[in-house]
């Protein structure tokens, strides 16, 4: 079997980043608005792959009405096979300064039902 039908993207890292800051800066609260998670990997594919997304707040995993079930938002990202890839995915949160409450948080990306990277940050008071 061909690892890429199961695996499109092999991801080594994920730093995140509030809207108009630096990414793997500190997040303080009180500036939160969307947070934006950027991928680094290998792509085992070309072309477009659709990613899951779940962010876990230290309530559980948040969700908005138009949330694919059991996940908190999908993008589409375009890879390039046998090279190393940076995928920026949406952001999520509001317009509303303070919209992320301090505390630890978890991102997982999802491709097909499987777990491609998580990634534990922390937001600070």
């Amino acid at each position: 079997d061909n690892i890429s039908a199961y695996v499109p993207f092999v991801v080594s890292e994920m730093t995140v980043k509030n809207e108009g800051e630096e990414y793997g800066g500190t997040i303080y609260s009180k500036n939160t608005t969307h947070i934006y998670p950027k991928l680094e990997g290998y792509g085992l594919v070309d072309g477009t792959i659709e990613l899951f997304v779940k962010f876990y707040s230290p309530d559980g995993l948040s969700t908005y009405s138009e949330s694919p079930s059991g996940y908190t938002y999908s993008d589409k990202v375009s890879l390039n096979k046998h090279q190393n890839n940076t995928v920026v995915l949406s952001g999520y949160g509001n317009k509303s300064k303070g919209n992320w409450k301090s505390g630890a948080y978890r991102i997982e990306v999802w491709h097909k039902g499987k777990l491609l990277y998580e990634k534990r940050f922390t937001i600070y008071q």
